[in-house]
């Protein structure tokens, strides 16, 4: 009966720190979210997507900014080099057309990626515990 009620008690104190690990997960997501949504506001970005990809994928959103950061800096004009501000249609230089960096398409890309490694390792798993174990 002793044990029962040890086995019972830990059950409970084990079920309670996954309810306080699951809300600090979820408040750090969300703060990760408003903060990427803010600076994909500033520039001119998909906020909405954004903010989405930054709660979905959490603390490995900051690798994908820094690669969409990179883009758009190096983004150039074919005709002459000059350097193009995001969102330009035209080259501010020579008035050639250049094509803009699309970091919607981009994160739907990063989202597709995230979502087949997410599946891939989920069957993965699935067949090792129901095989190997």
């Amino acid at each position: 009966m002793g044990a029962m009620l040890v086995g019972m008690a830990t059950g409970v104190a084990a079920m309670g720190i996954s309810f306080v690990l699951i809300g600090f997960s979820v408040v750090t997501r969300t703060v990760i979210a408003l903060i990427i949504r803010t600076k994909a506001r500033r520039l001119n970005m998909d906020s909405g997507l954004w903010a989405v990809t930054g709660f979905l994928l959490g603390l490995w959103i900051i690798p994908v900014c820094i690669i969409v950061k990179r883009k758009m800096k190096s983004l150039k004009c074919t005709a002459c080099g000059q350097r193009v501000e995001h969102g330009a249609n035209f080259c501010v230089s020579c008035g050639t057309p250049v094509k803009a960096f699309d970091d919607g398409a981009f994160l739907k890309k990063v989202l597709l990626i995230a979502a087949v490694a997410f599946i891939v390792f989920y069957i993965v798993s699935s067949v090792y515990y129901t095989f190997i174990t």
